[in-house]
């Protein structure tokens, strides 16, 4: 057999013996990385599966305060239903934040109201000039409620301002509004009222929508723009929480 063939035969050898060497090294590991993206892909799962629960559950219990709202309407106070009392009630002139500045929505009649049996918190307003507009907001205990003295495009005067869901419409829509009192004791007693019944509140916080791009804030339920150089709201100046902030 001539030289060249005979290193030809034990290259070929050589070659096997590696392959029988390397290869069952290359499934081991190849199998481990495929164990390790199925057991990550289990967990991200079932992590997914546990936040759309709780966002579930958030959702079922503000559709069945807007059902039992809907379902009460007509008894004791037609605007609010039977089972709600009317606990602070005033002429204010309403703000509402569209688009990026305050639109004024007219004159009327502010009533806060409490139910004693479910601790639901509402605040209706009802506009005078045309009758069957209304506004049903839910109040939450995270909504925070403010006064600006000075800030732009807000309305003048020493109004108040927050985050609601509102339920008129019979769907749930987050509102930013502004409320303008004549008076300052009025004003000061729609504040002392709101934070009292603000407490006994149970109505859980209202998420609303969101996208890779946007962070919430839990104190005034608005949804910012995710930016690393942005840590603070826009709107009510919270800062960003580090569990919501950059991770939704």
């Amino acid at each position: 057999m001539p030289v060249f063939l005979a290193l030809f035969e034990i290259s070929k050898q050589d070659k096997k013996v590696q392959l029988r060497i390397y290869l069952p090294l290359r499934l081991r590991a190849t199998c481990e990385r495929v164990i390790a993206l199925e057991s990550a892909l289990k967990e991200a799962k079932e992590e997914n599966t546990k936040d759309r629960k709780r966002y579930q559950d958030t959702l079922d219990t503000l559709k069945s305060a807007v059902r039992q709202i809907h379902s009460t309407r007509g008894g004791r106070d037609k605007d609010c239903g039977k089972d709600y009392s009317c606990i602070f009630c005033e002429q204010t002139t309403l703000f509402i934040y569209r688009g990026d500045k305050w639109d004024e929505a007219g004159n009327g009649k502010v009533k806060l109201l409490y139910n004693a049996d479910t601790s639901f918190i509402m605040l209706n307003i009802q506009m005078e000039r045309i009758k069957f507009i209304y506004y049903n907001f839910l109040i939450n205990n995270k909504a925070t409620l403010r006064q600006e003295k000075t800030t732009i495009n807000a309305p003048f005067g020493n109004a108040w301002i927050l985050s609601a869901v509102d339920i008129s419409k019979g769907n749930i829509v987050l509102e930013k509004v502004s409320l303008l009192f004549t008076e300052s004791t009025t004003s000061e007693n729609f504040k002392r009222t709101f934070d009292k019944l603000q407490i006994q509140s149970q109505i859980p916080s209202f998420s609303g929508t969101g996208n890779n791009s946007s962070w919430l804030c839990t104190d005034c339920l608005l949804w910012n723009r995710n930016d690393e150089d942005m840590c603070f709201c826009t709107f009510c100046g919270s800062q960003a929480k580090d569990e919501l902030h950059g991770n939704i």
